[in-house]
């Protein structure tokens, strides 16, 4: 705790950082209660030592004419404003009851100097907590000047640095690898990336990021069975990127050309030598994107109007429907339901899956005999070709599994009166899938059959 509150004195004094006193009598508290133990006093002022060393952070590498966050000011006096208005409760609360909650007046001060100095209405911070914004960057847009120049840490650098900056690889291109060490799947993906990346040397780098701190991935990568041996840079403790990069789920690949343009966002099984070949000509615009934060993620595929649903004779009626259709970009891969007491009805929706999941779910088999069907011999389908059911059955070579998705996947979404049994859900389904896309799907013990017609 000593070197923690030297350190931020020290910081905020470098910083120009000028306090004023606040007087707590006359604040609102907004926060709830809590009761004050010794770890909170700590969790909560390291938490805000870190958010506005973060924000200071930001605003020291900013250029006036950048315009890289929605952070800023606002997002700041938010963390402040809350978690500062808990602090002041916690406090009080320590104070009624200090005796009960043996909490040392070494920590009350600690508390104190932060209340104190960083008041969101009385600290004044010159040229920081100003005009300070970063903004999500999209495809097409271009890596901004500072963001070259940011000192960021990593791990595993070849001469032992501990920061790098991008700009050390302007003359490439750039894949920003988001990962954790807590994602399997991440992890044991990394060994056959760096193999296909080893061969595009000069022309493309990849660099794998985490939010994970800079001891503890170091001593991570060097134990773990896949990444030991590896000479991947792994940028650590990182809260600027996911910043200009908000993605919902790992791993989470940003392709960036020589010039500093953003050309897609992928996932890591997208990283192939054929793609590479296409992203260094430059032809990636009909690529799969990763999309995670459209506002029709989560949305059904069929609804009506936000006009027609508020008209009084409209509300509460039924929306009885069947729809089918391909893939379809930004919105989520999942199935739900959705129940609407008041209209009486359930809605079904399946998103974006293979033919394969498709069955299983509208059979009742469940994705966990995924696994079981796969190792069926497909053959004995009655069907064209049994590479369009599953990424797993295609044998071709020219498609990644999101490329194979974008291609053969299919969405389906239904209504079905409240209260159908599980047995009669199944069978609508297998009957509009016969329908609409003139497949039969039959279970034979724990096995599933396709039959084209």
């Amino acid at each position: 705790m000593k070197n923690f509150y030297e350190e931020g004195r020290d910081m905020l004094t470098k910083k120009g950082c000028i306090p004023f006193n606040l007087n707590i009598i006359t604040r609102t508290y907004i926060a709830k209660d809590f009761d004050l133990e010794s770890s909170d006093v700590e969790s909560y002022t390291k938490y805000l030592e870190f958010e506005i060393y973060e924000h200071q952070l930001r605003s020291k590498y900013k250029e006036e004419q950048d315009v890289t966050s929605s952070y800023g000011n606002e997002k700041v006096n938010n963390i402040v404003q809350t978690y500062f208005l808990q602090i002041i409760r916690l406090l009080e609360n320590a104070y009624l009851k200090y005796r009960v909650a043996k909490l040392n007046f070494a920590q009350i001060s600690l508390l104190l100097y932060f209340i104190f100095t960083f008041s969101p209405i009385n600290v004044f911070c010159q040229n920081d907590f100003i005009n300070s914004k970063i903004t999500a960057l999209q495809i097409g847009d271009t890596i901004p000047n500072t963001l070259w120049q940011l000192p960021i840490k990593v791990i595993n650098h070849p001469n032992g640095r501990d920061t790098i900056k991008l700009s050390d690889y302007r003359d490439k291109g750039i894949l920003l690898n988001f990962i954790s060490s807590g994602c399997k799947g991440c992890i044991e993906a990394l060994p056959e990336l760096e193999r296909i990346i080893s061969f595009y040397d000069d022309d493309i780098v990849l660099i794998p990021v985490t939010m994970e701190k800079h001891d503890r991935m170091s001593s991570f990568f060097n134990q773990n069975e896949y990444t030991k041996n590896s000479k991947l840079t792994v940028i650590t403790d990182d809260r600027i990127l996911k910043e200009l990069f908000i993605h919902r789920y790992i791993s989470h690949v940003v392709w960036i050309d020589k010039e500093g343009i953003v050309h897609s966002f992928s996932n890591t099984a997208h990283i192939q030598d054929f793609t590479i070949a296409d992203f260094l000509a430059g032809n990636t615009k009909s690529w799969p994107v990763k999309h995670e934060f459209t506002s029709f993620y989560e949305s059904p595929i069929v609804s009506r109007t936000y006009k027609t649903e508020h008209l009084p004779n409209n509300e509460f009626k039924q929306l009885k429907y069947i729809a089918f259709t391909g893939y379809l970009d930004g919105v989520g891969a999942y199935y739900a339901t959705s129940l609407d007491t008041l209209e009486g009805v359930e809605r079904i929706s399946i998103r974006n899956v293979s033919l394969l999941d498709l069955g299983l779910i509208s059979t009742g088999l469940g994705l966990f005999k995924r696994g079981s069907v796969l190792k069926q011999d497909s053959s004995s389908w009655k069907v064209l070709n049994s590479g369009k059911y599953a990424f797993e059955l295609y044998t071709g070579k020219n498609l990644t599994r999101d490329q194979w998705y974008q291609l053969h996947a299919v969405s389906y979404e239904r209504t079905i009166p409240l209260g159908t049994s599980n047995a009669d859900k199944y069978k609508l389904m297998i009957e509009d899938i016969k329908t609409f896309l003139g497949i039969d799907v039959i279970v034979k013990g724990d096995g599933l059959f396709f039959y084209e017609f």
